[in-house]
C-alpha cells in the first residue's frame, strides 16, 4: 500500500456517526452492530488504520 503524506495544517478530521434506527426491520441486528462498533475490538481496528476513537 502506498501512503500520501498530508501536512497536519491541511488535513481535516471527519466525524463518523452511528445510531440505531427506531423502526428497523431487524432491530436486534442493528443493536448488535452498534454495540460491536463501540467495543474495544472495533476501536483497536480503527486505531490500526489511523482513526481516533472516543
Amino acid at each position: 500500500m502506498n501512503w500520501v503524506e498530508i501536512p497536519a495544517e491541511e488535513n481535516i478530521k471527519a466525524t463518523y456517526m452511528i445510531a440505531e434506527m427506531k423502526n428497523a426491520p431487524r432491530a436486534q441486528a442493528g443493536k448488535d452492530f452498534v454495540d460491536f462498533m463501540k467495543s474495544d475490538v472495533a476501536k483497536n481496528i480503527y486505531k490500526k488504520y489511523g482513526f481516533e476513537t472516543p
